[in-house]
């Protein structure tokens, strides 16, 4: 019996989108649209905001 083929992670799988097509929209929200670029890049702090304090917890 073969494995399914693992999922990417949602983050590469966003970034891979936005490399796609930056300009194109990703999320809609009562009449706000975000591209797939902009999305990539919101991510992308989040993951880093989150890295940091996931750091601090653990040295102190």
């Amino acid at each position: 019996m073969t494995q399914p083929e693992p999922v990417p992670p949602i983050g590469t799988q966003i970034s891979r989108l936005a490399e796609l097509a930056p300009d194109e929209p990703a999320v809609t929200c009562d009449g706000r649209t975000i591209t797939r670029a902009e999305l990539d890049a919101s991510t992308n702090r989040l993951a880093r905001a989150y890295a940091g304090v996931v750091s601090v917890l653990a040295t102190t």
